[in-house]
């Protein structure tokens, strides 16, 4: 319910980082160390 309270920009934003987050977790236990920073900027 609190959820609700909450801007839209901020949920949408969570979201995104959270689904960032996931990646690179993902890509540290597939390889032992996180990836370098993407030079395309994505």
């Amino acid at each position: 319910m609190k959820m609700e309270l909450q801007p839209v920009e901020t949920g949408a934003k969570k979201q995104m980082y959270n689904k960032q987050n996931q990646v690179l977790k993902r890509y540290k236990d597939r390889y032992g160390k996180y990836p370098p920073l993407n030079k395309n900027g994505k």
